[in-house]
């Protein structure tokens, strides 16, 4: 008896010592509970791998759906919008609308803005936008560029949930003009 309580008590400190070093080698899904929307992956219990126009912890947060908004301003402009409308008194408080392309999935970084005239009945120019340097408190984006009313248009410009400001070029055959929307708020 007395062989046997040493050996049982090795035997018992043994079989803790195995199962301790087992169940530590043991990998842990870090991933279960960890819930990754719109297309993001799980990875070490962190959500990664977001498409552009994403963020958040749990990639819920889609960017171009934060900014829906009209926004209202003054435009920094000397010249004609085309050839019928000259901007001046009636028209510095234009209208910025911006709109996200809901039925593209594939690119959540792309929106569009319509820039209106004051009473939001006037359609001037229909831009296509793309976001860049997404954060909570606001994206940056590009407008490439593309042709519209005998005009190529391309600028810049950042959008947030309170204001907007963009930046055009609008080139026509003879002439190149620089057209500002600086810090629009949101109407």
């Amino acid at each position: 008896m007395k062989i046997i309580k040493p050996v049982l008590i090795t035997f018992i400190l043994s079989l803790g010592i195995f199962c301790g070093v087992l169940y530590t080698s043991c990998s842990k899904d870090g991933c279960k509970g960890v819930n990754c929307l719109n297309g993001c992956s799980c990875s070490g219990g962190q959500c990664g791998n977001p498409k552009p126009g994403i963020g958040g912890v749990n990639c819920q947060t889609i960017y171009r759906n934060l900014y829906p908004y009209t926004y209202k301003g003054v435009v920094n402009f000397n010249g004609h919008i085309d050839s019928l409308t000259t901007i001046d008194s009636n028209f510095n408080y234009d209208l910025l609308a911006f709109s996200p392309n809901s039925g593209d999935t594939m690119n959540y970084e792309t929106m569009t803005v319509l820039w209106q005239d004051s009473t939001g009945t006037k359609l001037l120019v229909t831009l296509p936008i793309i976001l860049t340097q997404n954060a909570a408190s606001g994206s940056d984006f590009t407008v490439p560029s593309i042709a519209a009313d005998s005009f190529t248009y391309s600028g810049y410009g950042n959008v947030s949930t309170v204001s907007a400001s963009m930046y055009l070029t609008r080139i026509s055959k003879s002439t190149s003009e620089t057209i500002s929307f600086n810090s629009f708020s949101r109407k």
